[in-house]
């Protein structure tokens, strides 16, 4: 969970500079900053019941009480789920949503948004321990341009996806994938490699060189 907390706080603080740099700190609550399929007043349902959820925290008691509510984008953003904050994306104009994947990964829009879906649904599985080995995903990440790698809906996919979207390249070889190669030593014997789709050299693939 840890990895996928890092990858969520580093796509707020991007999103947040972003969307406060081009529409102001409050440009969420106008309607005419979103795509033609935004429902603004849903949106603004799911904000408020974000803002309700946290009522008790300090930040949050404090923009209530000295600010009249009022939540720039990134206080707000803060609080958001990576189900919101996918949300939240996916309802920009694609102009926006382009610039942001550009800025930050280096991919375009589509490819973005393939990773959101799978990261809300990844988190989700982990946050209640559900069971990863041989199991099949409903989203399948897109690859950037250039990318050799063809994923499956298997797990070592989602992993892949983890490693281009984390922000720390050396962080991620020490603190991700060579504690992953000591389990996987560990429990070799009880690991079929094809259910989790992991290649021969999956150790190299994961590394950043």
């Amino acid at each position: 969970m840890g990895t996928i907390d890092e990858i969520e706080i580093y796509l707020k603080s991007q999103i947040s500079y972003y969307h406060s740099q081009k529409y102001d700190a409050e440009g969420y609550t106008d309607s005419t900053n979103y795509n033609s399929k935004h429902n603004h007043n849903a949106f603004l349902q799911r904000v408020s019941a974000c803002i309700a959820e946290n009522q008790r925290t300090l930040v949050v008691k404090h923009h209530m009480n000295n600010y009249g509510g009022h939540f720039p984008i990134w206080v707000l953003i803060e609080y958001f789920s990576i189900g919101m904050l996918s949300y939240f994306y996916r309802d920009l104009p694609n102009i926006d949503k382009a610039t942001i994947a550009q800025n930050t990964y280096g991919v375009n829009y589509q490819v973005l948004d393939s990773w959101f879906r799978c990261l809300t649904d990844l988190r989700n599985k982990c946050a209640h321990y559900s069971r990863l080995y041989y199991w099949i995903f409903t989203a399948l990440p897109r690859m950037p341009q250039g990318e050799k790698y063809i994923p499956t809906r298997r797990l070592f996919a989602q992993l892949y996806m983890l490693k281009l979207m984390y922000p720390d390249h050396k962080k991620w070889n020490e603190e991700f994938v060579k504690p992953l190669a000591k389990l996987m030593r560990k429990y070799k014997s009880d690991i079929v490699m094809a259910h989790i789709d992991f290649p021969y050299k999956w150790k190299s693939m994961l590394m950043y060189k």
